[in-house]
């Protein structure tokens, strides 16, 4: 959760450390935790990928 997309795609990134440092002071039940933190796994994903491909779907060859 350290490292994470930039802030205009970081959105659920954020809101999921701040829910994450909520559930360690006992302010939210785990279960909320885990699933922010799933979101913002599958945002990331989807944002690396999108960003790797190319329009028709395939892998780009960085030069």
């Amino acid at each position: 959760m350290e490292k994470g997309p930039d802030e205009e795609n970081g959105r659920k990134h954020q809101m999921c450390k701040s829910i994450l440092l909520k559930c360690l002071e006992g302010g939210c039940p785990t279960a909320v935790a885990r699933v922010a933190f799933v979101e913002a796994a599958r945002d990331w994903y989807l944002h690396h990928t999108q960003t790797a491909l190319g329009p028709l779907g395939f892998f780009r060859l960085h030069s």
